[in-house]
């Protein structure tokens, strides 16, 4: 769901946010370019751990679409999945191409944030979070994509410690992390990605939504309807040391 420009042209890799455009007094996220391998961007050991999604997430995308569409002439529809082709509401082809054309006009700079989500990333980066943004937004396919989304994080006064535009690779991250010792959470809302987190020990905190009711019955997933204003850091530390003891047990 989403395209931008990034510091890298290879999918996957990392980017610098906001140090592109407008002063920033310290140095800027980890990037990478050209044929570079992504920096080492992992916090030092011990120190709590954010990645956070954005479409669904953090942005409202199904509001944001809607607005779009319904400026655009078309008619106004109730989301039943994640994607509106999906649920028999609109032909993939043709979806496909709205959403496309609504990334090359800028689309993803003028989607609502929820207030909720806002809330937790500034009060955990006030006590040292160190907050990754993982976003599947296209930003090797439409250049503009990257650059709307560092946009938006500068608009709402965000400053992440790194981007990483890709899909999986957040899982991969995410349990790097986690074998150095960080205890790591991931926000998220779509339902793959959050069962295969899960699956690999890593807790997640799911804003519920349509389409993700199903991953509540797995074991540190947490569905909530409204972020808190903070992150049960004890209840991340307890998923960890709950997969060690399988893990032991599966040898």
């Amino acid at each position: 769901r989403g395209r931008a420009r990034t510091a890298s042209r290879v999918p996957g890799r990392w980017s610098t946010p906001l140090a592109r455009r407008g002063g920033r007094s310290h140095p800027p996220p980890a990037c990478c370019g050209g044929s570079r391998s992504p920096p080492t961007v992992a916090p030092p050991a011990g120190r709590n751990v954010i990645v956070t999604d954005l479409d669904g997430t953090g942005a409202d995308f199904q509001a944001g679409f809607g607005n779009w569409l319904a400026k655009n002439g078309y008619q106004e529809r109730v989301w039943k999945s994640l994607n509106m082709d999906l649920d028999g509401q609109i032909p993939y082809q043709e979806y496909m191409r709205l959403k496309t054309q609504f990334e090359s006009e800028g689309g993803y700079a003028e989607l609502p944030a929820y207030p909720d989500w806002l809330q937790l990333i500034r009060d955990e980066q006030s006590r040292g979070t160190f907050v990754l943004v993982a976003t599947a937004r296209p930003a090797e396919q439409i250049h503009r994509v990257g650059l709307d989304t560092m946009d938006w994080l500068r608009n709402l006064k965000l400053e992440p410690d790194a981007i990483l535009f890709g899909r999986d690779e957040r899982i991969l991250e995410l349990i790097r992390m986690q074998q150095k010792n960080n205890k790591v959470l991931l926000l998220e809302d779509e339902p793959v990605l959050t069962i295969r987190a899960a699956v690999n020990g890593i807790p997640v905190m799911v804003r519920a939504q349509t389409y993700n009711e199903a991953v509540a019955q797995y074991g540190c997933v947490r569905r909530v309807k409204t972020y808190p204003d903070y992150a049960d850091w004890d209840w991340v530390g307890d998923c960890r040391e709950s997969e060690k003891d399988e893990s032991k047990g599966r040898i």
